[in-house]
């Protein structure tokens, strides 16, 4: 059956999971541009909206999720683009989107006037650590997520 070969382990893995919710995004959810971008015969239209139908509530409840250093790297980037939240995005959190990015900022920085002790702490962070784009792709891959609200020699225990 080729719709169980579709959805077999060997056809979606991590990598394929998220090119699929990328072409997703940029292919307006047309799932037959979606299927033949993700460039394996294997997998059908119907099969691309399926998986994606099942990655989409995990995906979401993991993405909504902000940590730590992925809010000193949104203050970072906040003072290098202003509210360009979609080049903020594309630069920084090519997995998220612009809404969850603007949202964060507003609903927690901007509330919270945390942007200049973020800054701050970037600037110590990046003293000691190296450039803070580099730990947050690194916390990202890291299946031990750090906390929004950690302290910075806490961060710095956990990137290496």
């Amino acid at each position: 059956n080729s719709s169980n070969l579709a959805n077999s382990s060997k056809t979606w893995n991590k990598k394929s999971d998220e090119k699929l919710m990328k072409l997703a995004l940029s292919q307006r959810k047309d799932w037959k541009k979606v299927a033949i971008k993700m460039g394996d015969k294997r997998i059908t239209p119907a099969a691309a909206k399926k998986r994606y139908e099942e990655l989409s509530d995990t995906y979401k409840k993991c993405n909504n999720r902000f940590t730590h250093i992925e809010d000193l790297l949104l203050a970072k980037a906040f003072q290098a683009y202003g509210t360009k939240w979609n080049k903020i995005t594309e630069h920084y959190f090519p997995s998220k989107t612009p809404l969850l990015i603007k949202n964060r900022y507003y609903a927690y920085i901007k509330r919270k006037d945390l942007l200049n002790s973020l800054l701050n702490e970037v600037k110590k962070f990046e003293a000691f650590n190296g450039p803070v784009e580099k730990a947050a792709a690194q916390a990202s891959t890291c299946e031990n997520e750090i906390e929004s609200g950690e302290s910075i020699n806490e961060l710095e225990c956990e990137v290496q």
